[in-house]
Formats: C-alpha cells, structure tokens, sequence
C-alpha cells in the first residue's frame, strides 16, 4: 500500500478529500460550512484539503476553492 488510512475526524487526517455535490443549494453551502471548518484547521497545523465533484467543476467551487484555501481541485 502507500501507506494511507481512512480515519473518522478530519482532526486525525493529513489530507481530506471533499467531494461535492452542486445539484442543490443545501450541499453547497454544507460544502462551504465544511470548507470553513478545514481553513480553520490548517491555520493549526499541516493539512491538504481537496475539492472535487461537481461543485469543483462549476465557477461556483472554483470561487469557493480559492476563498477556502483549497490545495487540491
């Protein structure tokens, strides 16, 4: 393996993965909740955040990503 492993917080991940949904207005602003939450914590310490989905794909996220602080997109 290449050494990953799943965990249940996001305070015990190096790296987390948000995949989105644009479809509606109340995952995207989940998503943005979320996203809020993940820029606080790498204020704290080393993390990697990533955005993908369909929000990712729309100026929307693309928007959000950079507003959040987004590593991966």
């Amino acid at each position: 393996g290449i050494g990953y492993t799943f965990v249940d917080n996001f305070k015990e991940a190096d790296l987390v993965m948000l995949n989105t949904c644009a479809v509606r207005g109340k995952p995207v602003d989940k998503a943005r909740s979320i996203l809020g939450d993940l820029r606080r914590e790498k204020r704290e310490r080393r993390i990697t955040v990533g955005l993908m989905g369909c929000l990712a794909q729309l100026p929307e996220g693309q928007e959000m990503g950079v507003k959040y602080g987004v590593d991966i997109m």
